[in-house]
């Protein structure tokens, strides 16, 4: 004799069960780039994912390599990024921003992972076999077997009226036909805070 009713009911607590677990997976955001330096709309942007996905679970992630277009090492971007009041701990050196192994071997084994990025490096990364574009309320695999792609929307920044990508920055703060008060005010601009140790330190870094 099977017991429909009694069968019935395990499958609905088995899909119950199912739901809560899936609803119970935690997903992680990183935001990967050289930063060389950040500015304020690359701290708009990490807003924008905290809102969304909640400070713990947002990780900016980026090396410790350095050139003529990355001045700054991992020590010197954290300080300026640390300045913005993002936590230091979600702070992270990193070999490969777009592998960030140094953080998903520490997740458990069921994460979800996002990487955030512009529209322009997101087409170029779902090109490939391990990435696919995020879409809300889409069933996310393990960060083992697929990453997502979240479009972090565009933030312009401008200062006297010319857009700044990182090297507009670093000419900026290294113009020195400046005087020290206009060089200064291209700083706050830039960052959108007054940070003496901060200036100093990008100002003589990028002279």
């Amino acid at each position: 004799f099977i017991d429909i009713a009694f069968h019935k009911t395990i499958l609905r607590n088995f899909k119950m069960k199912l739901k809560e677990a899936i609803k119970g997976q935690r997903t992680v955001v990183i935001y990967p780039g050289r930063f060389q330096p950040m500015g304020s709309h690359h701290f708009q942007a990490y807003k924008h994912l905290v809102s969304k996905f909640g400070k713990a679970n947002v990780f900016v992630a980026t090396s410790d390599k350095t050139g003529d277009k990355s001045p700054l090492n991992f020590n010197e971007k954290k300080k300026v990024i640390s300045a913005y009041g993002v936590p230091a701990k979600q702070i992270v050196k990193v070999k490969n921003p777009y592998r960030s192994d140094e953080i998903t071997s520490k997740l458990p084994d069921d994460t979800a992972v996002l990487w955030a990025v512009g529209a322009k490096d997101g087409d170029r990364l779902v090109s490939g076999k391990y990435f696919d574009k995020y879409k809300k309320g889409m069933d996310l695999s393990p960060y083992k077997d697929r990453g997502y792609i979240y479009i972090v929307p565009h933030v312009s920044l401008k200062v006297n009226g010319q857009e700044m990508s990182g090297t507009a920055i670093r000419q900026a703060l290294s113009n020195k036909d400046l005087s020290p008060k206009e060089r200064k005010d291209i700083f706050k601009q830039i960052t959108g805070f007054n940070n003496p140790s901060i200036e100093k330190m990008l100002l003589n870094k990028l002279a």
